[in-house]
């Protein structure tokens, strides 16, 4: 990536917030972390079963069966799943649909300064609005 298609996680915020309705909820120290050029991670991807395909300076949105997955969870496989969500250095996550944010997800982007926000829109909404930001 070129120097002049670098985007900070704050400028994103800054410039879709009003558009995508965001709210950053946590994790506001990350702010100037800078997101790479394939930056959204496909939602389903992320959790069920393949958290090895979280790639590092990514945006990660997380909708209703991603929620809904991590909510099935024992407690010990929760632990594991933020783990390794937040050891991937992602620039930010989005929990999409209006999902509540459970305060699992708000401690471990305070803990590792990861950017997060909320958005009512739907995760494919967001990744094509996104996507084409970033482009």
């Amino acid at each position: 990536m070129d120097e002049l298609s670098r985007v900070s996680v704050a400028t994103l915020f800054r410039d879709m917030a009003g558009q995508l309705g965001l709210q950053w909820v946590a994790g506001r120290d990350g702010g100037q972390r800078i997101l790479s050029s394939e930056t959204i991670q496909k939602p389903a991807l992320a959790l069920i079963g393949h958290l090895n395909f979280v790639h590092p300076n990514r945006v990660q949105v997380l909708g209703p069966a991603e929620m809904d997955y991590l909510r099935g969870l024992s407690e010990s496989g929760l632990q594991e799943a933020i783990g390794q969500l937040f050891s991937s250095e992602l620039a930010a996550i989005v929990v999409s649909n209006g999902e509540t944010v459970p305060v699992f997800l708000s401690d471990g982007a305070e803990r590792t300064e990861t950017p997060l926000f909320t958005s009512t829109l739907a995760s494919p909404v967001l990744v094509s609005y996104l996507g084409h930001y970033l482009t």
